[in-house]
């Protein structure tokens, strides 16, 4: 089971944070089931967001070529026989 704060310190490792997290733990003993709430405001600016979006277009063409030039390579070392 992951804990709280090692989920923050995920999230702080990738992204920049304005203010640290306030986290409290109000355990209740009666009950069999725990509850998380996650409140949050994200922002990024656009050009950001297109250029993100350009890089992994590029990743994700580039990658599949790679695959399917390898696909060919290997078929094209395959001997086929026939039993009759």
């Amino acid at each position: 089971m992951v804990c709280k704060g090692g989920i923050v310190g995920i999230i702080s490792r990738y992204m920049k944070l304005k203010d640290m997290p306030v986290m409290s733990v109000t355990p209740v003993f009666q009950h069999l089931w725990s509850e998380t709430v996650f409140e949050c405001i994200i922002s990024f600016r656009v050009g950001q967001a297109i250029l993100v979006g350009l890089r992994t277009l590029r990743y994700w063409r580039h990658t599949s070529k790679k695959r399917r030039k390898r696909w060919k390579s290997s078929n094209k070392n395959k001997t086929h026989s026939v039993k009759t």
